[in-house]
């Protein structure tokens, strides 16, 4: 029963890792799109900041999409699994 916990908190973990780099995104390209309505300075300003959101926290996104995909075909799996070994334990008491 622990191992089960243990996986379960896992799951919990990656999941809470990825809202806080959803959240990061969304910090920060709000920050980078309020510089765009400042003025010329303003919007080549932003425009640096949306540049440098690009290249990092697009890829932290990539990579918990990644995660999350492999989490979700993970627990897929394994709700077949425990499904087929249901079925299979009611079938021998039958």
């Amino acid at each position: 029963m622990k191992e089960k916990g243990s996986k379960y908190s896992e799951y919990g973990e990656l999941l809470r890792d990825s809202i806080k780099v959803i959240e990061e995104a969304k910090d920060s390209l709000k920050g980078a799109i309020s510089f765009l309505g400042g003025g010329k300075n303003g919007i080549a300003f932003g425009a640096y900041k949306l540049a440098a959101i690009k290249e990092k926290k697009l890829k932290e996104l990539d990579d918990m999409i990644e995660k999350l995909r492999d989490l979700a075909n993970q627990i897929e799996k394994e709700a077949e699994e425990a499904e087929e070994k249901t079925k299979t334990k009611n079938e021998s008491k039958s």
